[in-house]
């Protein structure tokens, strides 16, 4: 779910909305995954 959420943002942030489709997967699987460890208190 949250790897959509960043997809669906991609066309309105300005420095991603050039970013060639081959990165787009893994650019919403690791921003997810930063975004899932920052969240952690114990940073697992």
């Amino acid at each position: 779910e949250m790897e959509a959420y960043i997809r669906g943002l991609i066309p309105n942030l300005a420095q991603l909305r050039d970013m060639p489709t081959a990165f787009v997967q893994m650019y919403c699987r690791i921003a997810a995954h930063k975004f899932f460890f920052f969240c952690d208190p114990h940073r697992r």
